[in-house]
């Protein structure tokens, strides 16, 4: 068995029929840390810590998960406020 962090780092723009990211004042759309207000980008950082077992012809992985947020940041769309 091997164990290991992975990182994994979303980088987020709106999608095509969206102008702006939305973080609501009760920071449920992105999760806290990352202010309320309008983005035209945001970056969500990711710890997973996962460990896989092998028996040299398959593999099971144990532990991947949503992973802990370790960051977010983003960038304010113009013209609104946070």
């Amino acid at each position: 068995m091997d164990c290991f962090s992975l990182e994994e780092v979303n980088d987020v723009t709106p999608g095509p029929n969206e102008k702006v990211l939305l973080q609501r004042g009760s920071e449920i759309d992105w999760g806290p840390g990352l202010a309320p207000g309008l983005y035209s980008h945001k970056v969500q950082s990711h710890i997973h810590n996962s460990c896989v077992v092998t028996n040299g012809l398959a593999y099971l992985v144990m532990g991947y998960g949503e992973g802990d947020i370790y960051a977010t940041t983003g960038t304010m769309n113009s013209g609104s406020q946070a």
